[in-house]
């Protein structure tokens, strides 16, 4: 929806973009071919129009960082379309909640492809960068307030300036509450029965299990927990998106 979105140019806010919408100006290529709409002079349009050429250049360029504060947080899901396309979905795992804690897996999901970094085996500063490096925006759950700081913390300014969709937050807006795995039950979104039951406190006990005895299935179905956290961020972010584009459009 992000090229259809005016809230991002000066003087525009929600009411004045909804009226642009109603005058049949639905998309930033019929805004540059349109007069300027009811409210807005000659002057500011030009302006307008100069910004949404920049923007497409930059879209068009790949230059995703241009995005990152495009919009308001509570607008941020519109940069789905056509940002989702490239997205990284990311979720990390931790040794405990606590000051000490550090990062046990950085969990990546983009194009299809599931990528685990485990500590002490290949989670470096390097791969998480490379694991990164051609994603056009960084999708979470509860991102905002664990996982991207975790992850600064351990490895100071290896993130890339990509925008960044937090699904809990994405979620609120729809009326859902509660952790990653009542929203998807509450969008029908399913998990394997291996790990159905799994949370953050048993997947903290897997950790320290492969740490002290090396059980391999202990981390292989750490693994595979975290791998379910990643990959239905992926559908949960699309029905998220569809479900406040139409409550939005028009």
């Amino acid at each position: 929806m992000l090229l259809q979105t005016f809230l991002h140019l000066p003087g525009v806010g929600e009411i004045r973009e909804r009226r642009i919408w109603m005058e049949g100006v639905e998309s930033w290529d019929d805004y540059l071919a349109s007069p300027p709409p009811r409210g807005v002079g000659e002057r500011l349009k030009k302006r307008h129009d100069r910004m949404l050429i920049e923007l497409k250049g930059a879209l068009g360029r790949g230059q995703w960082h241009r995005f990152s504060t495009l919009l308001p947080h509570s607008h941020r899901w519109r940069l789905f379309d056509p940002l989702g396309e490239r997205a990284a979905y990311l979720d990390i795992e931790s040794d405990g909640l606590g000051p000490g804690a550090v990062i046990t897996v950085v969990g990546i999901y983009t194009k299809g492809r599931y990528i685990p970094l485990v500590r002490g085996y290949n989670l470096t500063r390097g791969n998480i960068e490379e694991a990164l490096k051609d994603s056009s925006m960084l999708v979470t759950f509860n991102g905002t307030s664990f996982d991207l700081p975790m992850i600064e913390k351990h490895y100071p300014g290896v993130l890339p300036p990509l925008p960044h969709l937090d699904l809990m937050h994405t979620a609120r807006k729809t009326g859902l509450k509660g952790g990653l795995k009542a929203v998807e039950r509450a969008l029908g979104i399913e998990r394997e029965v291996e790990v159905a039951e799994v949370n953050g406190e048993v997947a903290v006990r897997l950790w320290r299990l492969w740490e002290r005895e090396r059980s391999r299935g202990a981390l292989k179905l750490l693994l595979k927990y975290n791998k379910e956290d990643v990959k239905n961020l992926e559908p949960l972010a699309r029905r998220l998106y569809e479900a406040l584009k139409a409550k939005t459009l028009f």
